[in-house]
């Protein structure tokens, strides 16, 4: 039983324990009621793994994507996120500003750095 995934439910004007308890009852009675799974100790270490590598790879999007706007509002270009995902420092002669260089160099380095260690996460 998940009880923390239940919805507050509507139309109960007071909330006690007594309440809560015959709601969750109910929603047990009608198969409705959130379960929750714990991993066996052996598995939380994948679990974990597996939850940092889609952390970084969600880091990554959010980078990509960063670096694409900066470069489509300064220079006007819509670029695919192929070239910003490879991190093609090339794509950085279509700027002329130094700042904008160096926050999309940023963005590049990092997401050099996060294309080196998803695969590892991987294996």
């Amino acid at each position: 039983m998940n009880s923390g995934a239940v919805v507050q439910y509507r139309g109960i004007k007071n909330t006690n324990d007594q309440s809560d308890a015959f709601h969750l009852a109910h929603l047990m009675r009608l198969g409705i009621l959130p379960t929750g799974y714990i991993y066996p100790k052996q598995r939380q270490s994948i679990r974990d793994l597996l939850r940092k590598r889609l952390q970084m790879v969600s880091h990554r999007v959010t980078h990509m994507l960063s670096a694409q706007n900066q470069l489509w509002r300064t220079t006007g270009e819509n670029l695919t996120n192929k070239y910003i995902k490879k991190a093609d420092y090339s794509l950085l002669s279509l700027v002329d500003d130094r700042n904008v260089k160096a926050v999309i160099k940023a963005n590049l380095d990092i997401i050099t750095a996060l294309n080196e260690l998803i695969p590892k996460l991987k294996k």
